[in-house]
């Protein structure tokens, strides 16, 4: 990316981002028949979402000094995101692999946060990417339901350290 202060108070700056975010289940289930043996089921799931934005930022030195500065910033971006899952399952022996893709579309976050630059070079941030349009997702048909779709929304909480030239 690219920043550039108009003044010691306010700049302005554009960059390309890229989040991954993931969630990962474990389920050991055993049931009992009566009369039969324990019957076993394993299953591994990861869901998986990958976003890409391009973003414009308001920067704001809110306290500045020769040394460092604190300050906050506001911006919006553009994008698109995907999710898919991958499951694991073994029942009765048999394993079994499935990649599911759940949903994409584009997003529009609102991004928001705090920084703290030291002597002109390092800063140090903490920041949101609020979601303003949702991702449809399909969640995977159960027995006897109809596939639904629904929209999916994930707040992006980042920590951050960039080098300014």
């Amino acid at each position: 990316g690219y920043n550039y202060m108009l003044t010691d108070f306010f700049g302005l700056r554009g960059y390309l981002d890229y989040n991954y975010g993931f969630n990962h289940n474990h389920t050991k289930r055993t049931t009992t028949e009566t009369g039969q043996q324990n019957q076993i089921t394993d299953t591994t799931t990861l869901d998986s979402s990958h976003a890409i934005s391009v973003n414009v930022d308001v920067l704001l030195n809110i306290l500045s000094s020769d040394t460092f500065a604190f300050g906050a910033y506001a911006g919006i971006g553009l994008g698109y995101a995907t999710m898919n899952s991958t499951s694991k399952a073994t029942d009765g022996g048999v394993i079994t692999n499935t990649t599911t893709p759940q949903g994409d579309g584009f997003i529009l976050p609102i991004n928001i946060g705090l920084s703290l630059t030291a002597n002109n070079h390092h800063r140090f941030e903490l920041g949101f990417k609020i979601p303003t349009l949702g991702v449809k997702y399909v969640a995977p048909a159960q027995q006897g339901n109809p596939t639904e779709t629904t929209t999916t929304r994930n707040l992006i909480t980042t920590i951050g350290y960039s080098y300014i030239f």
